[in-house]
């Protein structure tokens, strides 16, 4: 069995394609959260090997999550993933201390740089489908 991944995004669409890529991936995503509170409570709860944060969300919001995540396991793994590019990044606990950690580019041969590599052709079919309902629909001018 994968690890077990807690997802936090706040747009509805990029976690159902998250947690696709993931669960396609030989990940378990065992819960979804839509706001920092969601994802402090499952965390907790739940006690996920990994942590998603989406990557766009404002600074404020994602570094609270990291802080407030640290603060509970100081060892946490959390992922920031960007739909632009898309890539993912990992954050690095500074001595272990909740209000200290880096953001670096995942090394060569992590094993998220497939999740990053399927999300990108998931991402890219869900708005070439976009893109071509857009192009079907018929125009109303006459």
């Amino acid at each position: 069995m994968g690890k077990r991944v807690l997802i936090l995004n706040n747009r509805t669409l990029m976690r159902a394609l998250i947690v696709k890529t993931f669960n396609n991936n030989g990940y378990t995503v065992v819960a979804e959260a839509r706001n920092v509170l969601e994802a402090v409570t499952a965390y907790k709860r739940l006690k996920p090997d990994l942590v998603i944060i989406d990557a766009e969300m404002t600074y404020s919001y994602r570094i609270n999550a990291i802080k407030l995540i640290y603060s509970i396991n100081a060892g946490a793994e959390i992922a920031l993933l960007s739909i632009l590019g898309p890539k993912v990044f990992i954050v690095n606990p500074i001595y272990h201390v909740s209000n200290n950690f880096m953001i670096d580019r995942l090394p060569k041969n992590h094993p998220l740089l497939i999740i990053e590599k399927e999300f990108s052709k998931s991402l890219s079919n869900y708005l070439d489908s976009i893109n071509h309902a857009a192009l079907s629909v018929p125009s109303q001018a006459g």
